[in-house]
């Protein structure tokens, strides 16, 4: 079992290969950890990056929540960052630094980790169990092997406008820069975990139900729904219209539910993130807006805290131990891998125009 104060005393070491929270000020000054755990002739490797989503269309709910440890390019400062929000929104970010020792960002790496999916940081493949209310871990990306083609260019995002809106003519609309970015993002996604085909994402002043699987759009608010395409790099555009223009659906009652006065720091994964808010503008694209930042330093834990908090680090040593006794795979977070492998660099940001 590795020891962590050992570890901690020796050189920490990073990835260049998966981008920095940008929001968070330190992309310039800071990279993910990320730690090779080696037992006998077995290797694994520990990212120190999450992606986590908490998709439930039951109770009107999506919503995303990413986490990185870093450490200074200079050395000897370390920051925990959190990013959540609602789908479609740049949210808010929260930067806990800078720590002179990195087994404190790690501690608070792994509260947020265990408050936020119910898992202890560092679980096999397989183990990561699904909780109720509680975000689930996004598989990341395969990283692309050496001599592989390079990676296509984000395909071109349309709907197709069957209705006149603002003098506007019939016909096939590209989505603006933002909106495709983050559909592609979601895309991506769907393609990696089969059950996020339908996603809530949220603009500024409308909410929309995107389904990958049948590529319709569905304003929440006022029940237009469109036809929308996924149109992949050098492919010839048709400006047909599609074979079968949907119905619109019921407007959804929309009820703002009560402002919650819980952070995301505590137990609860409510803040006023969550809440959902509809104005009475007039309908456009799925805009990203500019993320809050939050930045805060360090505080002395309560012993009690640390001692519950060392629970979750003799769990994920077990788990690494574990791993290097049976020789499996651990979840995306700790890939078991041979001394060669990489990791991959996760997507980009959310949605679509057209009402």
């Amino acid at each position: 079992v590795p020891d962590e104060a050992a570890a901690a005393a020796g050189p920490v070491t990073t990835t260049d290969k998966i981008e920095v929270l940008e929001k968070s000020g330190l992309a310039d000054k800071a990279l993910v950890v990320e730690e090779e755990i080696a037992k006998g002739f077995m290797k694994a490797k520990l990212t120190w990056d999450v992606e986590l989503v908490l998709n439930d269309l039951a109770i009107g709910k999506d919503k995303f929540y990413n986490l990185q440890l870093l450490a200074s390019k200079e050395g000897g400062e370390y920051w925990a960052v959190q990013n959540w929000g609602k789908t479609g929104m740049a949210g808010t970010v929260k930067v806990d630094g800078p720590f002179a020792n990195i087994a404190d960002a790690k501690r608070v790496f792994r509260k947020r980790f265990r408050a936020k999916t119910g898992n202890v940081w560092g679980a096999l493949a397989g183990s990561f169990a699904n909780h109720p209310n509680k975000y689930r871990l996004l598989e990341r990306e395969a990283e692309r092997e050496a001599g592989a083609p390079a990676k296509e260019h984000p395909a071109k995002w349309q709907y197709y406008l069957h209705n006149k809106v603002d003098g506007k003519k019939l016909g096939w609309y590209d989505y603006d820069k933002s909106a495709r970015e983050n559909m592609e993002k979601y895309y991506n996604q769907f393609t990696r975990d089969a059950s996020l085909n339908v996603r809530l994402i949220q603009s500024d002043y409308f909410k929309y139900e995107v389904s990958f699987s049948d590529m319709i759009q569905r304003n929440v608010k006022s029940g237009m729904r469109r036809v929308i395409r996924r149109v992949p790099v050098g492919t010839r555009l048709s400006n047909e219209a599609p074979k079968k223009i949907p119905e619109p659906a019921e407007p959804e009652k929309l009820e703002v539910p009560p402002e919650s006065s819980d952070d995301e720091e505590g137990g609860s994964d409510e803040s006023p993130e969550d809440e959902d808010e509809y104005m009475g503008a007039e309908e456009g694209g799925f805009g990203e807006a500019e993320a809050d930042v939050v930045i805060e330093w360090k505080e002395e834990e309560p012993a009690e805290a640390k001692a519950g908090v060392a629970e979750g680090d003799e769990a994920e040593e077990a788990a690494l131990a574990a791993l290097a006794a049976l020789g499996g795979r651990k979840a995306p977070e700790v890939a078991a891998a041979p001394a060669a492998g990489g990791r991959a660099p996760p997507p980009a940001a959310a949605g679509a125009p057209g009402g």
